[in-house]
């Protein structure tokens, strides 16, 4: 533990690293008894694991330790799963009004094609509903009726479902 602490320290992460309690599990080990039968026996035994949480804006720095996807060099020799990663953005708020605004204007934009097609023109909005927010992998095309919050890649695309309701004048 305290070589990773180093190293993630060394990194220029110490002050984004945190450790959740100790996760201790019963298992056995198989051991040899050196015997033609029974060769081997089971021995109760105990895993313990320490997981690091890194939770920072310094997302390249990040990436440089190593931590991301591979074990760090610090833990050579030591069976270490891959780091798990979740990204969230600390903008979601600014990204989801940008994309409102985005679908606002889209849908009128369509609305005036429609009425035009029609010989009419766009009258006073009837209704708005704002539907879900999708916030995907960038260039995704995935879509869910309860929403998508993607934290599995860095770029995100966040669309906006808006609907809106106009009179048409003829």
């Amino acid at each position: 533990m305290a070589a990773v602490a180093a190293y993630l320290g060394n990194a220029g992460l110490a002050g984004d690293v945190s450790k959740p309690p100790v996760d201790v599990q019963a298992t056995s080990v198989q051991v040899p008894t050196g015997l033609k039968k029974p060769r081997f026996r089971s021995v109760p035994a105990w895993q313990v694991t320490q997981s690091f949480d890194v939770q920072t804006t310094k997302i390249d720095t990040l990436v440089r330790a190593g931590r991301v996807g591979r074990p760090a060099p610090c833990c050579r020799g030591w069976t270490s799963p891959s780091a798990r990663s979740s990204t969230l953005s600390t903008k979601l708020k600014t990204a989801k009004f940008a994309a409102l605004r985005l679908a606002t204007a889209d849908a009128e934009e369509r609305a005036s094609t429609i009425a035009q097609g029609l010989g009419g023109n766009l009258g006073a909005v009837r209704n708005v509903s704002l539907g879900v927010y999708q916030i995907t992998p960038r260039s995704s095309t995935d879509v869910s009726n309860e929403g998508i919050n993607d934290t599995s890649s860095r770029a995100k695309d966040v669309t906006a479902v808006v609907s809106v309701t106009f009179a048409v004048k003829r």
